[in-house]
């Protein structure tokens, strides 16, 4: 599966991530899982051709300027496996940046959900997912009714990610998700790396970074010539 999506700001991928975690102690569902990243997302496909999307995502990003979205109240997607989310006002703005992103890359992919296409698509952070049900869903929601979550966040960048599969042996392995993330004009592309690193790479994110983090994760990191970008890769045995 391959997405494109929008890192939140630092201030509020860390609520995000703090409240992933607060849900999973109190209501004993399971938390979050390493390569989950607080995110808006634009565009889900089956699969893209990545040399294509990388360069129209790099040009997008670079004729694009940050903005403002806000979210406002909490959300359910209703089904046997029910969604909490923080619903992100449909602004003109947003709506117009969506609509422009989504004739940019449809050209390179194909198998895209629907529920993403711009007459579809309800943006939203996901709060909750896994092990939500109809018993404990409504005391998630209780909990949280007296909370404030209108927010004011800076969309900064646009990130391409994508699950990486190799055949081992006869089958299809997991091997990990890798991204690649461009800054908006005026934006500040990131990559938060969790305490547990899992094998991926990220592309194109300012070389001022995270490089310390990074360096703490065991996580090779280098520049790509004077374009002031890192280019992150997960270090092999053969490297340790």
């Amino acid at each position: 599966m391959h997405s494109v999506t929008s890192l939140l700001d630092n201030k509020h991928y860390q609520l995000v991530e703090d409240l992933w975690a607060e849900l999973a102690r109190k209501f004993a569902i399971s938390e979050f899982n390493s390569a989950s990243y607080p995110h808006i997302t634009y565009q889900v496909a089956g699969r893209y051709n990545v040399k294509s999307i990388e360069t129209v995502l790099r040009r997008f990003a670079a004729s694009n300027a940050s903005f403002k979205v806000r979210t406002g109240g909490l959300g359910i997607f209703t089904g046997p496996q029910p969604v909490l989310y923080l619903r992100v006002v449909r602004s003109p703005e947003l709506t117009q940046f969506h609509e422009a992103l989504w004739q940019e890359i449809s050209r390179t992919g194909s198998d895209f959900w629907d529920y993403y296409h711009p007459a579809n698509w309800v943006p939203h952070i996901t709060i909750g997912m896994h092990d939500m049900n109809k018993d404990n869903l409504s005391q998630i929601v209780r909990f949280l009714a007296e909370r404030d979550f209108n927010w004011e966040i800076t969309v900064d960048n646009i990130m391409l990610g994508y699950n990486r599969i190799v055949s081992l042996f006869g089958k299809k392995i997991f091997f990990g998700t890798r991204m690649s993330i461009y800054s908006l004009q005026e934006g500040d592309a990131r990559i938060m790396i969790d305490k547990q690193a899992t094998a991926h790479t990220a592309q194109f994110m300012p070389v001022t970074q995270f490089a310390t983090d990074l360096a703490k994760t065991g996580i090779r990191t280098s520049t790509l010539g004077d374009t002031h970008m890192l280019e992150v890769a997960p270090i092999s045995a053969n490297d340790k």
